[in-house]
Parts: C-alpha cells; sequence; structure tokens
C-alpha cells in the first residue's frame, strides 16, 4: 500500500535513451534507460514504468515493466526485459542499441513495502525478481533488524537472474537468506516450484509478510499455501505480470 504520510507524486512521461542494453541469461537483457539532463524520475522501491511501444499500424501500446533499479539514482532507471516469442514489446525492447530513444511514463504502482518491523519473505520467478532488486538492498541498506527471505524459482541454472548479487547480499547481511529453486535442467540445488518450499524454508510463515511477483498461477498457488499455513491476507500481496 502507498504510504499515506508521504505525499505521491503524479506520472510523468519522459524522453529516454538507451544507455546500456547487456544479456543476462539467454532471454532475458538489463536495460537502462537514461533521462534528459535535469529530469529526474523519483519513484519507490516497487513502482513501475510503462514503456511506449510503436506499433505495425503506427499507433503505439504502452507496457508495464518493474523498475529493476535503487531509487537513489533518479538520472535513470533499469529494466529488466525477458524477451517473449512473438511478444512486441520485449522483441521492442531487445532491439533498441545504445542511443537509442523512447518514451516511458511512470512512476506508477503501489506495490511498496510496509515498514511494520515484521519479518519480510519475498517470492518471485524468472523477471518477477525485478521489483526485489530495487526493494531488498534498500532494505538491508537501511540497516533493520528484522530478517529478509528470498524464494526465486527459474527453469533452468542459466535463468536465475542477478544471481551473483544476491549471493552476495545473503554474505554480507546475516539476516537476509536466498533460496533458488528450478524446475528443469540438471541442477543440485533444490527442485519443484516455490510453493513446494515456502513452509521449509521460512520459519513460522504466519508471522510474516509476504511479497509474491510473477504470474497469475504462481501467485495463486503461493497464495493458497501461505493462506492455509495461517498467513493472513492482509499480509500477502502481489505484483502479478497477467
Amino acid at each position: 500500500m502507498p504510504d499515506p504520510h508521504r505525499p505521491q507524486r503524479p506520472f510523468e512521461i519522459y524522453d529516454v535513451t538507451v544507455e546500456a542494453s547487456e544479456a543476462i541469461t539467454p532471454r532475458t537483457k538489463r536495460i537502462r534507460f537514461r533521462l534528459p539532463p535535469g529530469r529526474a524520475l523519483r519513484f519507490r522501491a516497487g513502482q513501475f514504468v510503462q514503456m511506449f511501444v510503436p506499433l505495425p499500424d503506427g499507433g503505439t501500446r504502452r507496457t508495464s515493466y518493474s523498475i529493476a533499479s535503487s531509487p537513489r539514482e533518479s538520472s535513470f532507471f533499469e529494466l529488466c526485459v525477458t524477451r517473449v516469442d512473438g511478444g512486441e514489446s520485449s522483441e521492442y525492447l531487445h532491439k533498441l542499441g545504445v542511443g537509442d530513444r523512447t518514451q516511458a511514463l511512470g512512476p506508477l504502482g503501489s506495490f511498496l513495502f510496509v515498514e511494520d518491523g515484521r519479518d519480510s519473505v519475498f517470492v518471485a520467478t524468472g523477471s518477477g525478481i525485478a521489483p526485489f532488486r530495487a526493494m531488498i538492498p534498500e532494505r538491508l541498506e537501511l540497516g533493520g533488524r528484522e530478517a529478509f527471505y528470498l524464494l526465486f524459482g527459474n527453469r533452468t541454472e542459466d535463468d536465475i537472474l542477478y544471481r551473483a548479487e544476491w549471493e552476495a547480499l545473503a554474505r554480507e547481511h546475516p539476516n537476509f537468506k536466498v533460496l533458488h529453486t528450478l524446475s528443469r535442467g540438471a541442477w543440485g540445488g533444490p527442485r519443484g516450484y516455490v510453493q513446494d518450499h515456502v513452509q521449509s524454508f521460512v520459519p513460522d510463515p504466519a508471522s510474516k509478510n509476504f511479497y509474491l511477483c510473477g504470474l497469475k498461477a504462481m501467485t495463486s498457488s503461493v497464495e493458497a499455501k501461505l493462506l492455509a499455513l495461517g498467513v493472513p491476507g492482509d499480509r500477502i500481496r502481489f505484483e502479478r505480470f497477467d
């Protein structure tokens, strides 16, 4: 939920330039967009932007992408874009090169961290990890004593986004734990879907806040599991891609 004590800034349209575009898995790119000099995108961790995508008929479509970079940086933002075969928006963004220009609208969304002192659990699959790349480091940098858990599901080991970053954070912060689980491919670690690991990975889940990001099938399955474990519904928050 948005913080009722903090004024909400209206969204704006920004002309942005691709500053970097890097493949970080076989199908996913990390794309950094720079704002014009003197302009700033002041967002909160967990919010998203809508990218303007040109269509073959001459029109445009706005497609939403969670911001996958720190709110401390307001002169640029990063997106984590997985290419979907036949998906006009992801294919357009993947084709953009350094120096190309496009437009973004934002910031938007109310998938925000709730500061109530409870331990927090973040559950993601695939590029649903994007808002947590903004949220989790920010919370850890603030030095809170509560515990943070990241349960991240992917198909194969090559699909694990920002793996080195998560493992570095876990080494640096004893109150942050990460578990990767895979559904396919050779792998010596945990296997199966994220909902299969909630109870074993998270001690006393009913006492914690949960943040879920991914496709509806995943978030619905995890929600059902959490409710069965006694987690109050008002402490389960979602960002769904479909």
